[in-house]
């Protein structure tokens, strides 16, 4: 939207994000601005929900203390149940419910959220009681529904399309006035409920008082900024009815050409197309009650845990510095090493990769640019940890940590940039106060919540040292908590973690450290005995699952892509050569 006025208009448009308290810190801040036209306020349902939110603060009247500007889109809502339920539409949920009040619960983004309030107006029209269960933002309560900890939520369809299509979630409404025209299977709550009708909405308002003249040179310049087709191209793929744009752009014509008789089965014939890494990953953590995630430290060692069945993975920095460098984990290696590894481990893997992204490369700032590299390095999410730079690995001593303020608003900056780019990237905000130089348990703890309040999805303390303490964090800590097992930290079950509650559980560098000592004893049987170790050793390992090493190197994959794309005449060179023929 900026950049499309900055087109129309001709003068730069600069986006400021003021979050908090529900959009109520932006509005006032809005206020405060002359009434000239160049501050203008990006608002949505909250706009008018906050002032009745809270009465006392006096903060203002949505009608009078704004004079519109225009609306940017309207988005479709629905409510989804897990099937659990036992409920399919909104009849039988009404049905239920009468018979048996007060037993099913709802998940919204939190009280007097848009969520919350469509949701009670839906109960009141029909006569039913459900109980509210208020998260602290519509990932959490989509989450929620999705490990069955409510039965019913409420959230935009563009995100609960993946797990409507997989049978993960039941469709039971939209609350819009109209059918969505990318899921036209879906009715609406108000064919059920008669009268009963919410559309969401975004738009854009400037503070009360702006000429009359400047505000339709506004209006006009974002009508045009967003009908054009550019910007339509960036902006309707993330909104919530995908079907606006889908009808309009015909598939391109792919025919053979005649004179090649091709037969294979190339990438796009063989796989589907999925969602994102990053939806992928939060739909994986939701499953819960824990995602065991181990790490890898390059491509090679994330296929071999892609060959293993794990469904996300981790990449450490500790082993991308060693194993890239040959530098211990003490801030040597840059962000362009860092996020080309994890670009490498995403494509080779093809799995949902959390990656380390140490303290963010620099201040808030190089955060926003941190974020966006890894974002468009293809990884589901990313830790920043708040240590002065240079840093160094989380058990091993010495280290120091930046001022929490300072640290807050590195995450701040860290959510924004995801919510502009992608809003399912995993954001999880690390602190190393527990272990650092004259920190303590009460200091992480305090700094994590400070984290999860500034837009973090999930709280990581570097370092506890024992049970009481990791007692203490699951039970202190007001979001889902990231554990690192390894170094000084306590070792759990998979059974014990459930039982804790732990959302996600790393093992960074088990793979390392199993190469470091495979690596190590044959280079010393190598020096030892010559060239018959390396004989002795391929005898063995021709007997491993893995003992085929060009066919796990994906040489099978290549030949299939050469009949695809270069026709028979190309497999010709395969016939009467000597060496692995692939299949």
């Amino acid at each position: 939207m900026a950049e499309a006025m900055t087109r129309e208009l001709g003068q730069p448009v600069i986006v400021e994000n003021k979050p908090g308290a529900g959009g109520l810190v932006g509005a006032e801040a809005a206020l405060q601005a002359a009434p000239d036209g160049y501050t203008l306020l990006a608002v949505s349902p909250a706009l008018v929900i906050n002032p009745l939110m809270h009465p006392d603060k006096k903060t203002y009247d949505p009608l009078k203390s704004f004079d519109p500007v225009t609306v940017m889109a309207n988005t479709h809502q629905l409510i989804v149940a897990h099937p659990s339920a036992g409920v399919k539409n909104m009849r039988e949920l009404i049905d239920y419910a009468k018979k048996n009040p007060g037993k099913l619960n709802y998940g919204s983004a939190g009280t007097g959220s848009a969520t919350h309030l469509n949701m009670e107006m839906v109960l009141a029209m029909a006569g039913i009681d459900v109980v509210h269960v208020p998260y602290k933002g519509s990932t959490q309560a989509r989450q929620g529904v999705l490990a069955g900890q409510v039965q019913l939520a409420s959230d935009g369809l563009l995100p609960l399309q993946p797990p409507i299509k997989d049978g993960r979630l039941v469709a039971i409404g939209l609350m819009s006035t109209k059918r969505a025209q990318s899921n036209p299977e879906i009715p609406t709550i108000g064919e059920t409920v008669k009268g009963y009708h919410s559309d969401t909405w975004y738009g854009v308002v400037a503070p009360a008082g702006v000429p009359k003249d400047v505000l339709a040179k506004l209006h006009a310049a974002a009508v045009k900024g967003l009908t054009q087709p550019a910007t339509r191209e960036r902006l309707e793929p993330r909104r919530r009815d995908r079907g606006q744009l889908a009808g309009g752009i015909p598939r391109p014509h792919r025919s053979r050409a005649p004179h090649l008789v091709q037969g294979g089965e190339g990438p796009r014939r063989q796989a589907q197309v999925r969602p994102r890494a990053s939806t992928r990953l939060r739909e994986l953590i939701a499953r819960g009650p824990t995602l065991y995630v181990p790490g890898c430290y390059n491509a090679m060692s994330a296929k071999v845990l892609a060959n293993a069945g794990f469904e996300a993975i981790y990449m450490t920095g500790y082993g991308t510095s060693l194993s890239l460098t040959g530098y211990p984990d003490v801030g040597l290696t840059t962000m362009g090493e860092m996020v080309a590894n994890a670009r490498y481990i995403a494509e080779a893997s093809g799995l949902p990769v959390i990656a380390d992204a140490d303290t963010g490369f620099g201040n808030a700032i190089n955060v926003i640019r941190t974020v966006r590299e890894y974002i468009g390095a293809g990884v589901a999410g990313i830790h920043l940890e708040d240590q002065v730079s240079p840093k160094r690995c989380g058990h091993v001593a010495g280290r120091l940590v930046i001022p929490l303020e300072e640290a807050v608003g590195k995450i701040r900056a860290a959510a924004d940039t995801r919510d502009e780019l992608d809003p399912d990237f995993v954001l999880v905000a690390r602190t190393d106060a527990r272990g650092a130089h004259g920190g303590s348990l009460d200091e992480a703890i305090r700094r994590v919540n400070a984290y999860l309040e500034a837009g973090a999805d999930l709280a990581f303390i570097e370092g506890p040292t024992a049970v009481d303490e990791i007692h203490r964090i699951l039970r202190e800590v007001k979001g889902p908590v990231f554990y690192n097992m390894t170094g000084v930290s306590p070792r759990f079950t998979q059974e014990e973690m459930r039982a804790l509650g732990i959302a996600v559980c790393i093992s960074p560098n088990a793979m390392l450290r199993s190469a470091l000592a495979a690596m190590h004893d044959l280079a010393a049987q190598m020096k030892a005995d010559g060239p018959v170790a390396e004989t002795r050793f391929m005898e063995g390992f021709r007997r491993h699952p893995l003992g085929d090493l060009h066919t796990f190197a994906g040489f099978d994959q290549v030949r299939a892509w050469e009949r695809e794309y270069l026709g028979e005449e190309a497999m010709a060179k395969y016939a009467g050569s000597v060496g692995h023929q692939p299949k």
